[in-house]
């Protein structure tokens, strides 16, 4: 095995330290405590939070809306920012809740598994377009569930430094839950190499399409003007590994994923057209269940606003 595929089986989630938090946070970030409750009203009760957090919390509600109203390109006060923003703070609070129940992301169903299935035995990679949108970490546990192995772009580097408080519990949670399934992360980093050698032995590698930071191919998403990393596109470019969108999305009680069929692009098309085309179907996925947004959406519309950098 090569030095660049050893570095992509790397398993560092052990090694990730944290800050003792309080008792609350602790019994909040104890996975068995979440299994004493029945999914169905442990949702009910995180929407109720989101809701009052809506009503109570000055900070909570402020921030709701800024989101909201840059996502859609309206006032703070409109009508539809208010109703987004307050149905973000409920998806928020109960996508945190799914966060903690990894047995249900392991029974949860797949759209379109038969895509990637067809996609991996072509022998080229395959290259899952992902974005920050509902209880996204869940399909990676189901996808490993049903014998696919991911390679995940991101995660936390043990050097990083320790992660205080609730939210150093949840990150090392879910960066060895996945260790856990058999997939494996990919941290930033110079992690390219990684990735395209990853693909040209036949792996799956997932990355976030919207990723923030040194974007510099301008697309449209959900209608407005944003900017993406390259990483995708390139590598579909050096690779020739299909790219198939997918998003995770909460339905009632469960989750769901969605995996497309690979894009489909003209011949000769470059990074533009590449994100062209996956903006289109990522804008399709993601209109019907706006309030699933993560906080990331609306940071995509304003570095598309600011312009190239």
């Amino acid at each position: 095995m090569n030095e660049l595929l050893e570095r992509a089986e790397t398993t560092r989630a052990a090694e990730i330290q944290t800050i003792p938090d309080g008792l609350i946070s602790r019994l909040y970030g104890c996975p068995a405590i979440h299994r004493l409750i029945p999914t169905p009203l442990a949702l009910g009760l995180a929407g109720i939070r989101g809701a009052l957090e809506w009503w109570l919390v000055r900070s909570r509600r402020e921030r709701a809306l800024g989101i909201a109203s840059t996502t859609l390109g309206r006032p703070g006060d409109s009508p539809e920012a208010r109703r987004l923003g307050r149905r973000y703070l409920e998806e928020k609070a109960m996508q945190g809740e799914f966060s903690w129940r990894p047995w249900a992301a392991r029974k949860m169903e797949i759209e379109g598994s038969e895509h990637l299935r067809e996609a991996e035995s072509g022998g080229k990679g395959v290259l899952l377009a992902g974005m920050h949108f509902g209880p996204l970490l869940s399909f990676h546990l189901a996808a490993a569930e049903m014998g696919f192995k991911l390679y995940i772009s991101g995660g936390h580097r043990p050097e990083e430094g320790a992660i205080p408080g609730y939210t150093g519990r949840w990150t090392k949670a879910q960066n060895l839950w996945q260790e856990a399934s058999g997939n494996r992360w990919v941290h930033l980093g110079n992690s390219y190499p990684v990735l395209r050698e990853v693909l040209l032995h036949g792996g799956i590698c997932w990355l976030a399409w919207d990723t923030l930071g040194g974007a510099v191919s301008t697309t449209t998403y959900l209608g407005r003007t944003i900017r993406v990393q390259p990483g995708i596109a390139r590598l579909h470019l050096e690779t020739g590994a299909p790219i198939l969108p997918t998003i995770t999305l909460r339905d009632r009680a469960k989750m769901r994923s969605v995996v497309c069929p690979p894009v489909d692009l003209p011949e000769g098309a470059g990074e533009k057209e590449i994100n062209d085309a996956i903006g289109r179907v990522m804008t399709d996925l993601v209109s019907p269940h706006l309030a699933q947004l993560h906080y990331q959406s609306a940071e995509l519309f304003r570095q598309g606003r600011s312009g190239p950098q």
